[in-house]
């Protein structure tokens, strides 16, 4: 086995033995899981922030850059609140999505964010993609739990509303700081979690990055 095949297989070890391509949801003993919110920085994003500072929960923000140009102040809120954010892309396709990556990764870093995590725009999985990502130290983080919030408010999605009393240690929660019905289900959500003596923490903390770089 010559030298530079040696050094790769080592890179790749090394890798996934850190984090894996693709997190739906994760296995921890601790009686922590994640909010997760898509779409944003939006008008309604503060609303979010009040009900989230309400229970003391933390939470993960995968946001647009032409979203957060037009709203730098609600990033700088969601930041100083001491939420994670994550990298939605620069505008909600998956044209050249590596190329909006680095886009979105250049406009955070005037905010002083270095995001860790990427969800692509309705959790589509392209393995070459997403391979690329995670060689790049970015994990896609998909959910466990959807709460179909944009679509039912969109009258997109014909089925259930969610069971929130469902939810359960390690589950990744999906829902949008776009739409009235994450404002008025939220509170719900949260009182849930309170009522199962569980805690809100970022992706980046659910997964274990923290403590891995």
């Amino acid at each position: 086995m010559n030298l530079r095949v040696r050094k790769l297989l080592k890179a790749c070890s090394a890798r996934a033995s850190r984090f894996s391509p693709l997190v739906w949801s994760v296995r921890c003993r601790a009686n922590t899981l994640s909010i997760t919110f898509d779409d944003g920085p939006t008008n309604l994003t503060w609303r979010v922030l009040e009900c989230l500072a309400a229970y003391n929960a933390k939470a993960t923000f995968f946001v647009l850059a032409n979203q957060t140009l037009q709203r730098g102040d609600v990033l700088r809120q969601i930041l100083t609140d001491g939420h994670e954010i994550g990298i939605h892309g620069y505008e909600h396709t998956l044209r050249d999505y590596y190329g909006q990556v680095r886009r979105c990764e250049k406009v955070l870093a005037d905010f002083g964010v270095k995001a860790r995590v990427v969800r692509t725009p309705r959790g589509v999985i392209k393995p070459m993609l997403t391979l690329r990502l995670w060689w790049f130290g970015f994990p896609t983080i998909l959910w466990s739990f959807d709460a179909h919030d944009s679509m039912r408010c969109e009258g997109v999605w014909n089925g259930p509303a969610p069971d929130y009393s469902r939810i359960a240690v390690g589950d990744i929660v999906l829902m949008h700081d776009d739409n009235s019905l994450c404002i008025k289900e939220l509170p719900i959500l949260l009182r849930i979690i309170e009522q199962k003596s569980l805690r809100c923490v970022t992706v980046s903390e659910l997964v274990g990055l923290r403590r891995l770089r």
